[in-house]
């Protein structure tokens, strides 16, 4: 387990004020709830608990519901939704966070798009790796398709989403493709994780504390979804490795980056790739902005600003 919410070196000259006085907080909260090398079970504990009290307190939306899915649900239905659907998939690095951390989140993209949202728990690791994470989360969003009416949705109107460990899922799951003919209408991407090599230039700049995803928790991160070097090159683990063919076959793309990221040089490289494999993308860097930016919404203007970037694309589709 790194130590990565050590205390020091605190400053972040080149990030939007009010996001780094909401990370240094977290931090600050983690590390006072943990010793150095916590079990996993306290890190995802401390890490929950030091997000609740933001993310719970998000906007009112009217209608908010748990569905079964074979995965834990809940389904936020805005006042005169459109019949179309936001599929969510928290980040966490495969092993932390869950629909309680990116409640706040989930329940702007519903306001401010006017679209359904259902957000998703899956299973965490070390416990569940890689590919069964994913297998779970695949099957769960078959179901929710082939009951889409009942949510009030038209199945060729959903979009599939996700931060970071999500984006990653939500990327290798349109590329792996859903049964039965069933597509998706586009994948909005915040800030994925694309690839197992950390030895980017990106990773060398941002990869130190007090930035909120440091190397050294990217390879915990890694090291907890897949067990074997193999699977961390397998294309469904890192999108970035896929072939221009099976890239050309994805819906359009929306990606949030954030320019204060480890993971900026890969969500770069997907842009670049996925737009000469001919796929319809959308990206918008913001230099201000940290791994993990769209958490602070309604705190940050620049998380404020993203995601009514994202909320247009929306719309627009």
């Amino acid at each position: 387990m790194p130590t990565n919410q050590q205390v020091g070196a605190d400053e972040l000259p080149n990030v939007e004020p009010e996001l780094a006085q909401f990370q240094r907080a977290i931090r600050a909260h983690i590390g006072r709830t943990l010793m150095d090398s916590p079990p996993i079970e306290a890190f995802r504990a401390a890490s929950r608990a030091a997000r609740l009290g933001w993310s719970l307190a998000g906007p009112e939306v009217p209608m908010v519901a748990t569905p079964d899915f074979g995965l834990p649900a809940r389904h936020y239905h805005p006042v005169n939704a459109q019949n179309a659907l936001i599929i969510y998939l928290h980040g966490g690095g495969w092993s932390l966070l869950d629909i309680d951390t990116h409640d706040r989140l989930m329940r702007e993209y519903a306001l401010q798009t006017g679209w359904h949202v259902l957000g998703l728990d899956y299973p965490l690791a070390p416990e569940v790796r890689f590919p069964q994470n994913l297998l779970a989360c695949a099957a769960a969003i078959t179901r929710v398709i082939q009951n889409a009416e009942h949510l009030g949705v038209r199945p060729d109107r959903i979009v599939l989403a996700g931060d970071s460990s999500g984006a990653n899922l939500a990327m290798a799951i349109a590329l792996r493709g859903l049964k039965d003919g069933q597509a998706l209408a586009g994948l909005v991407l915040n800030y994925g994780v694309y690839d197992s090599d950390l030895s980017r230039n990106s990773y060398i700049q941002h990869g130190q504390i007090p930035n909120s995803l440091s190397t050294e928790l990217m390879a915990f991160f890694w090291q907890n979804y897949c067990e074997s070097m193999r699977d961390r090159t397998n294309t469904l683990a890192a999108p970035l490795r896929a072939t221009p063919d099976k890239l050309a076959k994805l819906p359009p793309v929306h990606m949030t980056i954030a320019g204060q990221d480890v993971l900026l040089d890969e969500n770069l490289l997907m842009a670049k790739k996925l737009k000469a494999a001919g796929v319809e993308v959308s990206h918008k860097t913001y230099p201000t902005a940290t791994h993990g930016f769209l958490e602070a919404v309604g705190l940050s203007p620049v998380a404020d600003l993203a995601l009514a970037d994202t909320a247009r694309w929306i719309k627009r589709l």
